[in-house]
This record gives C-alpha cells, sequence and structure tokens, in this order.
C-alpha cells in the first residue's frame, strides 16, 4: 500500500503528461494544416482576407482559434495586398497562431502558463 501511494502520483503525472504532449502535437499539426488549407483556398479562387481567416477557423474549429490569430497577407505585382484581386503569379501567405494551454502544468497553480505555437503558409495564386 505505500508503494502504490508513494508511485501513483508520479505514474499519474507521466500518464497526463504524455496525453497532454499528444493534445499540443494535435494541435501543432491543426494549425499546420489550417494555414495551408487557408493558403490554398485563397490561391485557388481568390478571396478577401476575411473569407480566408473563415476557412481557416472552419478547419481548425476543434482550435476555436479567433480570426484575430488568422494574418492573411499578398504580394501582389502591383505592390497592393489586395488579397481578393490577386492575379496568377501572386503570393499569399496565411499565418495562424494559438496558445496551447497545457492541462498538467496547470494543476495546482494559479497561473496559466501558454505555449504558443505558430504555423505559415505561403503559395503562388494560379
Amino acid at each position: 500500500m505505500v508503494e502504490f501511494a508513494l508511485i501513483l502520483p508520479v505514474f499519474l503525472l507521466l500518464v497526463f503528461g504524455v496525453l497532454d504532449f499528444g493534445r499540443a502535437v494535435y494541435a501543432d499539426s491543426t494549425i499546420s494544416n489550417a494555414a495551408r488549407e487557408g493558403a490554398r483556398f485563397g490561391m485557388i479562387a481568390p478571396s478577401p482576407t476575411s473569407a480566408v481567416q473563415a476557412k481557416v477557423q472552419q478547419y481548425a474549429s476543434t482550435l476555436a482559434i479567433p480570426a484575430a490569430n488568422v494574418s492573411v497577407s499578398c504580394v501582389t505585382a502591383d505592390g497592393t495586398n489586395d488579397c481578393a484581386n490577386a492575379e496568377p503569379g501572386d503570393q499569399i501567405t496565411v499565418a495562424v497562431t494559438y496558445a496551447y494551454v497545457p492541462v498538467v502544468v496547470n494543476i495546482g497553480t494559479f497561473v496559466e502558463p501558454s505555449l504558443t505555437l505558430a504555423s505559415h503558409a505561403t503559395m503562388v495564386v494560379q
């Protein structure tokens, strides 16, 4: 009984640490794919920034990423940053950030530490 009482907290910390790491990998993969999907959406059919942001938010709906964390920029031949009027050969870049809050570190603390995950994708408009 004593050995179990000594080992149980360490075992639970390891189990929840592995689960937290899995959640972090999932979140990182999701924002990476969402950025790529948003850039692809803007590449195929040039759209306003808000439409690309909505596509990214739709793709990463499980993370509830706010529109403020999705940045869309275009590099056009005429020097403007108008994604809605992008022409073939212009570049569109979508950047996504997400504040990941682990569960294990939060246990017993009043401060919520977070890890900022970021990803971006750049594609050429076709």
